[in-house]
């Protein structure tokens, strides 16, 4: 036989291969049709449910039967947060699949443009001439396949893009109906009753479920599964034991480096922040053993072939005691004596001794009835036993969570109560007067829900604050490390510079001891710039807690987002309807949310801005002002439109309100108007800005507040000016700081008719350039202008810095140049008046009178000379 050419060999290959790949799409394009079908149909299930559920509930009051029947339902609601997994996952394939189909493309094209000819003649060359008549044919055979595969193959991406697109967004609808469906549930099944008032009847019930659980034959049944677990896994049962025993093993050794770690971290002089972090560890490990048996034991006995029920239930009660036991050892170990809470946090110890001593009785006894109770509910045998001896259960650990949080927080022996009540310097005693009832009525109230027959809303509930109880015990335990992390930085800082202040006095000792003819160097010297250290915490706990708010906030939406729907169920109600529009409770409530929360916007996000922003950023204060002014100002703007929303209008609905506006701004407003935007030019265009020195008319003075309507300006004598915008708008106004604070200093001296003129200026340069505030760049000038009537006029020009020290500047100048002019015995001219006297005064004439030489006569020495001519 002869062998086939390898060109037409790899033709033949590349033909395969993408018919091979055209079936394995073909493959892929049945597999989504056939899901595409299942998704719709069970799109259009649940949208009839979804319907028949909202007739249902329209006609329908709500009662036990809706409230059983949605439960149902809810249990049986596709899970959204699968369906995006699956979107999610399906939008990276069909990403891929349009690249393949691209790249296909642009293959197909090429071949499409080629010479076939010169196709053929290339793969030809490498063919024997005595073969070329035969293989020809073969060659242009498999081209015209080639050409086919690829229609076909294409035709094919195309068809299975166009399903995966499909597909998703009927599982997107899907997604959105379920989404609908599950809000409906949730806004109605919370405030229908899950079963009815206690009753002797669930006695009998209640009584089955005691037998139940009690039956040995479960119990046998889950020592079986144990055993049985354990006898296929050998290797993970005692790789278990081991690390069980090695931490109970551990636990001595981890208590005292944990008293040990306290007992250094209390000290007033420690600066190391590791070992928090080493006794927030210790503090886990420590917390880990007992709930890691129990959730253990669960997890090993379940099994998906295991068909005893109560098997079943106690490995979920189990495992869901284990984190309601890992939450309270977390509680007890950081409340120990010299642990984490105790020497790092630095909280109160008879606190928490008393919470240590309440949460180990809690453990004793309410875990037990929480891993019965839990069994109960789990259980697919009987439901009734939920509502009678599970009540009872839930009813009991609620009372005993109050009874206990009634011990720490409400009786006259509490050390919470003795601690804050007795705190009159802040607002704890009434803070704590009114959160202290409401936490300690918390169990009471659900334990009621329970009894009045809204137990699955009491048992929805209760688990939610369960979450909250674990979220605001890890922000506490962040809380406090972040805290003492601030601590043991400004230990550190403190020590630091301590010890420059030390070396400083050294190195001044020194230099004043080294030479007794040189002048002694003052500490001023030597005195650095230093860290504010009590800002500089108050600014990072603000920081802190400000994070820690927000985190707060984030991870309580979390737990309990799918509980507000229900919230909604009350604001149907109309307060009053007319023919075109409805206000609701609902819109009330979020018109009064809104307003609040703008409120605190406005009054806390722009101060937050500037300590956490802008304060970092290479800005002036003005330029912060402004900033924080104009976002005051859009804060304002959005929560109005925001509030207006919520009550259920429109923009076209107050079109007369803003063509009335109009009008007013154009006529009785128009002042307002004015100011305001001038207001708003001053801040962007910026021509003064909040500290700037202003001269405005005859008034001088620094800006304080640039507001919407009007502008502050303090003078000297701490009075404020109002100023409209406007004016600051259109009126010549003097800006000394605008551009540059460097300003100009001049002092007018007069001396003597035949004083050194020379001498004078040396003098008065002499004088600004030994003064530390002159700049000496530009360079003091000293002038001799002119001749004055009685004196030789002199002006001294120089410039400062900034307007700060101006007034004590020029004071300081004058005297330095009155002093240099009398060592140099420079007179200080003044002026002086000729008097011609006509004619004597009778008085005159007395004795005692002398006439002055050249007919002058001496006047009362008051610096007037007084030239007579008697007549």
């Amino acid at each position: 036989s002869v062998e086939r050419p390898r060109a037409i060999t790899e033709l033949a290959k590349s033909n395969e291969k993408l018919a091979n790949k055209q079936v394995e799409i073909a493959g892929k394009n049945t597999t989504i049709t056939d899901e595409k079908e299942r998704v719709i149909h069970e799109l259009g299930n649940l949208a009839k449910e979804f319907e028949r559920s909202k007739e249902r509930l329209e006609a329908v009051e709500l009662n036990e039967a809706n409230g059983q029947q949605l439960r149902q339902q809810q249990e049986l609601l596709p899970d959204c947060r699968a369906i995006s997994r699956r979107i999610a996952m399906r939008a990276q394939e069909q990403d891929d699949v349009i690249y393949e189909w691209y790249d296909l493309t642009d293959r197909h094209s090429a071949i499409k443009d080629a010479d076939v000819e010169q196709r053929v003649a290339k793969i030809l060359e490498d063919v024997p001439a005595a073969q070329r008549v035969g293989a020809e044919q073969e060659v242009r055979e498999l081209l015209d396949d080639e050409l086919k595969i690829f229609n076909s193959t294409i035709k094919t991406y195309d068809t299975y893009v166009r399903r995966l697109t499909e597909l998703t967004a009927e599982e997107d609808k899907l997604r959105s109906t379920a989404g609908d469906y599950a809000n409906l549930i949730t806004e109605h099944v919370l405030w229908i009753r899950s079963t009815s008032l206690p009753r002797l009847a669930d006695l009998k019930p209640a009584a089955e479920a005691v037998a139940w659980t009690m039956d040995p034959a479960n119990w046998q049944a889950a020592l079986t599964a144990l055993w049985t677990k354990s006898g296929s896994s050998p290797l993970a049962m005692v790789l278990f034991g081991v690390v069980l025993v090695f931490s109970l093993y551990m636990h001595r050794r981890l208590r005292n480096r944990l008293r040990a770690i306290g007992e250094h971290a209390a000290k007033r002089t420690s600066t190391d922040f590791w070992p928090s972090l080493e006794a927030a560890w210790i503090t886990l490990l420590m917390s880990l053993p007992w709930p890691l048996i129990l959730g253990f034991v669960g997890w090993w006995m379940d099994s998906p072939l295991n068909e005893v029920e109560f098997v079943r239930s106690l490995s979920v009660s189990l495992q869901f005691t284990a984190l309601c036991l890992l939450l309270l050892e977390l509680v007890r170990h950081l409340c120990r004596s010299g642990g984490l809470a105790d020497a790092h946090f630095n909280w109160p110890q008879s606190c928490l001794q008393q919470v240590r001593r309440h949460v180990r009785w809690l453990i004793w006894s309410c875990l037990p009835l929480v891993i019965w109770l839990t069994g109960l509910e789990i259980q697919n045998v009987e439901k009734l036993w939920s509502s009678s001896l599970g009540r009872a259960l839930f009813v009991a650990v609620m009372l005993l969570a109050a009874f206990a949080l009634y011990r720490m927080l409400l009786s006259r022996q509490s050390p919470f109560r003795q601690l804050l009540m007795n705190n009159s310097e802040t607002n704890a005693p009434r803070l704590f007067a009114i959160w202290s009832p409401l936490v300690t009525a918390l169990p009471v109230l659900l334990a009621l829900l329970a009894i009045v027959g809204y137990y699955y809303t009491a048992q929805q509930l209760s688990l939610r604050l369960l979450q909250t109880v674990g979220l605001v015990l890890t922000l506490l335990v962040v809380g406090g490390l972040t805290r003492r992390w601030i601590l043991v930085n400004r230990r550190r800082l403190a020590r630091e510079q301590a010890k420059q202040k030390r070396s400083q006095a050294a190195a001044l000792a020194a230099a004043n001891t080294a030479s007794d003819e040189a002048p002694a160097i003052s500490a001023a010297e030597f005195v650095e710039d230093s860290v504010d250290l009590v800002a500089l915490g108050e600014q990072t706990s603000k920081l802190v807690l400000t994070g820690l708010v927000a985190a707060g906030l984030v991870s309580a939406w979390f737990v309990w987002g799918e509980m507000l729907p229900a919230l909604s169920y009350f604001g149907h109600g109309h307060i009053f309807s007319n023919a075109k529009n409805a206000l609701t409770w609902g819109q009330l409530l979020r018109f009064l949310l809104v307003l609040v929360v703008t409120y605190i916007a406005v009054r806390n996000l722009p101060a937050l801005m500037e300590f956490a922003v802008l304060q970092r950023l290479p800005l002036d204060g003005g330029s912060r002002y402004a900033i924080t002014s104009i976002s005051r100002y859009v804060l304002v703007a959005l929560g109005i439109g925001m509030a207006y929303s919520s009550l259920g209008f429109d923009g076209t609905s107050i079109q007369w309100l803003v063509a009335a506006m109009g009008v007013g701004l154009g006529f009785g407003l128009q002042e307002i108007f004015a100011n305001f935007v001038s207001g708003i030019i001053l801040l962007f265009e910026r021509p003064i800005r909040v500290g700037d020195i202003v001269t405005l008319g005859e008034k001088t003075g620094v800006v304080s507040r640039i507001r919407m309507r009007a502008t502050t300006i303090i003078d000297a004598d701490r009075k404020e000016y109002i100023v409209p915008n406007k004016d600051l708008i259109t009126e010549r106004l003097l800006n000394w700081t605008l551009s540059d604070s460097t300003n100009r200093i001049e002092i007018k001296v007069g001396v003597a008719y035949g004083s050194d003129t020379e001498l004078a200026c040396r003098l008065l340069k002499d004088a600004a350039n030994d003064h530390p505030l002159i700049l000496k760049e530009p360079d003091p000038i000293a002038t001799f202008d002119g001749f004055g009537a009685s004196t030789l006029d002199f002006t001294l020009r120089c410039f400062l810095p900034n307007m700060e020290k101006r007034l004590q500047t020029i004071h300081e100048l004058n005297t330095a140049i009155n002093r240099k002019f009398a060592a140099a015995k420079l007179e200080m001219a003044y002026p002086q008046t000729d008097v011609y006297v006509k004619s004597w005064p009778e008085r005159w004439r007395q004795p005692g009178v002398r006439a002055g030489t050249n007919g002058h006569v001496n006047g009362n020495g008051a610096g007037e000379r007084m030239d007579a001519q008697h007549s």
